[in-house]
C-alpha cells in the first residue's frame, strides 16, 4: 500500500509529539528553576537589606538616647565626654592628656615676652581679623585630674571675659594661652554671674611688658539674617592639633590654632538674658569666644549647644551683649560700646 506523499510513516508521526513535549517541560522545568534562582537572590538580598536597616535603626537609636543625654550637659562637660571615651581622630594613647594627679605644664614666666608684630597697614577687614587673633584666648581651668577647656576675650585691658561653666569647677587653677601671649599664663577669677543661666566670668590676667591687647570692642546691633563669624578653640578641631597635643603633654610654650567659623543670625529672642540663635557651627570648647559681625564688633558670647530631638539638627546659642554689658556695669568695668 502506498503512503499518501509527504506524510512521512506512522511511526515518526508519533515520536514528533513526544520529543517536543520534552523540550517544553525541559524549559518549563529551566524556568521554574531560573525562577526559583532569581527569587532566593532577592530573598538574599532583601535579608540583608532588612539587616543593614535594623542595624542603622539601632545604631540612630543608640545615637539618639547619647544626644538626648547631652543636652543638659554644657558644650564643656561633652568635650570632657569626648576627651575621656577617645571619640576622634587621634587614639588616646597619642593625646598626651595629663594623668590623674599630674599637674597642668608650668605658667610661662613673668620675664617672658613676645615680640609684638608690626601692624601690616592692610585694609580695615584684615586689621579687624588680626585684632579678634590676638583678642581671642584659650581658656584651661584644673581640678584635680579635671580638665576643663573653653574659649574667652578680652573686654578691657588685662581682663577676659568667658563663660561660668567653664571655670566654675577650678577658679584657683586658671590658665590661659594665644599667640599673642606666647605662652600659658595664670589668671584669676574676679567675677562670676550668681544667676546659672547668665553664665559669665570675668578672669584678670597680668602679662609681662611689652605684650599689649587691645579689647574687643561690643555692639547691640544684632539682627535677623546679619552675617556673623565665631572665634575660639573647638575640641572637634583641638584634638587633631599637633600643637594642642603638646600644650596639655606639658608645653606652656604650645599655642593651638584659633578656630574661625560664620554664619548668619537666625532669630534674636528676647528672653532674659537675650540670646542669639545662629548657623555658625559651635562644638565642645567654643564656649566662651566671641561672635562678632562683619566690621568686628562683638555682638554676643558663645555659650551653648542646642539639639532636636526629631531631627538632630543643631542650634548654635549665643548670649546678647546687652546683658553681658549690664554684667560688666555690675561690677564696675566700663566696655567699649561702638556707635
Amino acid at each position: 500500500m502506498n503512503n499518501p506523499t509527504g506524510n512521512g510513516s506512522p511511526k515518526r508521526a508519533a515520536i514528533g509529539p513526544v520529543i517536543t513535549g520534552s523540550l517544553l517541560l525541559l524549559a518549563l522545568a529551566f524556568c521554574l528553576y531560573w525562577l526559583h534562582v532569581v527569587n532566593m537572590r532577592q530573598e538574599g538580598e532583601a535579608d540583608a537589606a532588612v539587616s543593614q536597616q535594623s542595624a542603622r535603626t539601632a545604631r540612630l537609636r543608640e545615637e539618639k538616647i547619647l544626644l538626648e543625654g547631652m543636652r543638659s550637659k554644657t558644650p564643656c562637660e561633652i568635650g570632657q565626654w569626648l576627651q575621656t571615651a577617645g571619640a576622634g581622630a587621634i587614639p588616646a594613647a597619642e593625646q598626651g592628656a595629663p594623668a590623674a594627679g599630674e599637674p597642668l605644664p608650668q605658667a610661662a614666666s613673668a620675664g617672658r615676652t613676645r615680640p609684638d608684630p608690626a601692624n601690616s597697614g592692610g585694609a580695615a577687614a584684615g586689621a579687624t581679623l588680626d585684632q579678634l587673633e590676638d583678642a581671642t584666648v584659650f581658656v584651661l581651668a584644673q581640678s584635680g585630674s579635671s580638665l576643663t577647656m573653653g574659649s574667652g576675650f578680652f573686654i578691657a585691658p588685662g581682663l577676659i571675659l568667658t563663660n561660668r561653666h567653664v571655670v566654675a569647677h577650678a577658679p584657683d587653677a586658671v590658665f590661659v594661652i594665644n599667640k599673642k601671649l606666647g605662652g600659658l599664663f595664670p589668671a584669676a577669677l574676679v567675677a562670676a554671674s550668681p544667676e546659672k543661666r547668665r553664665d559669665y566670668a570675668l578672669l584678670r590676667v597680668n602679662p609681662p611688658g611689652g605684650i599689649a591687647i587691645r579689647p574687643l570692642v561690643f555692639s547691640a546691633e544684632a539682627r535677623r539674617a546679619q552675617k556673623v563669624s565665631v572665634w575660639g578653640y573647638p575640641h572637634a578641631i583641638s584634638k587633631n592639633d599637633p600643637k594642642y597635643q603638646a600644650l596639655i603633654s606639658g608645653r606652656a610654650e604650645a599655642v593651638p590654632e584659633l578656630s574661625y567659623a560664620d554664619g548668619v543670625i537666625s532669630a534674636v529672642l528676647d528672653r532674659n538674658p537675650r540670646i542669639i540663635v545662629h548657623t555658625a557651627p559651635l562644638s565642645p570648647g567654643s564656649s566662651g569666644g566671641p561672635l562678632a559681625d562683619e566690621k568686628g564688633d562683638i555682638l554676643g558670647i558663645n555659650t551653648m549647644i542646642s539639639l532636636d530631638e526629631d531631627s538632630y539638627r543643631q542650634t548654635s546659642l549665643a548670649l546678647h551683649a546687652s546683658d553681658i554689658l549690664r554684667f560688666l556695669k555690675e561690677n564696675g568695668i566700663d566696655a567699649s560700646v561702638t556707635e
